[in-house]
């Protein structure tokens, strides 16, 4: 059986348990600092251990405002009043499947609109994790 591959668009970025509406597409990164511990008998070459890890997601996305969005949805009003309160949120980015799910604590570092003549409003954050990122879906009763 071929392995099951998962479609980015099944992918969300919800914030307080609400999709983040009008979100077109996304990204995470993980990362460790290197610490050199490279030494003398090291043979020539450079070694590294791992230190302080973090996480950062961003996404871009239609501005949605009003309160047509559902309310499983967060809007871009709700967005900008995380950013504007420097409010830790509860961020996650998973499928519906549980194929794929990542969740932690995050502030979002900066909020960018655009404006063209030719387009919709859209916008693109960028979320810098605050502690670490977990990969365990939680069991609902």
């Amino acid at each position: 059986m071929p392995n099951k591959k998962i479609a980015g668009q099944d992918i969300v970025i919800s914030i307080a348990g609400k999709i983040l509406a009008g979100q077109t597409d996304g990204s995470l990164d993980e990362s460790f600092e290197t610490i050199d511990s490279t030494d003398k008998t090291s043979g020539g070459f450079a070694t590294q251990e791992l230190g302080m890890g973090s996480w950062s997601m961003s996404t871009d996305g239609f501005s949605v405002v009003g309160e047509d969005v559902s309310e499983t949805q967060a809007n871009y009003d709700e967005l900008y009043a995380a950013f504007s309160a420097k409010q830790l949120i509860d961020i996650t980015a998973g499928d519906a499947a549980g194929s794929y799910y990542r969740s932690g604590k995050a502030h979002i570092e900066s909020l960018s609109t655009s404006f063209s003549k030719d387009d919709l409003v859209t916008f693109s954050i960028s979320i810098v994790g605050y502690g670490p990122l977990s990969a365990v879906k939680p069991v609902t009763p």
